[in-house]
């Protein structure tokens, strides 16, 4: 489970500077993105009552600030943010 979770972020970073080069992402591929990310942690992280009390207010927060993103490598700061505050070693 937590490889799982280490591979999305991997995957995640390695994938901002090729995006750079090919169409930029939209607004809609970020929320895409973001929500494809929340529903792995939430079916898949290790702590059922984390994600069912905390994990809903990390994600509002989150998702909020996604408006604000113009790049991929911002969106990759920002969920790295996201997946740190699950306080798990093998999220980034």
């Amino acid at each position: 489970m937590k490889k799982n979770l280490l591979l999305i972020a991997v995957i995640l970073c390695l994938s901002a500077p090729l995006s750079n080069y090919a169409n930029p992402p939209t607004n809609q591929s970020y929320l895409d993105l973001f929500n494809e990310l929340c529903s792995h942690v939430e079916d898949h992280f290790y702590d059922a009552t984390f994600i069912q009390e905390e994990f809903p207010i990390i994600k509002k927060k989150y998702q909020s600030k996604l408006q604000t993103i113009a790049t991929a490598k911002d969106y990759s700061i920002l969920m790295n943010e996201m997946l740190n505050r699950l306080n798990a070693s093998h999220t980034y």
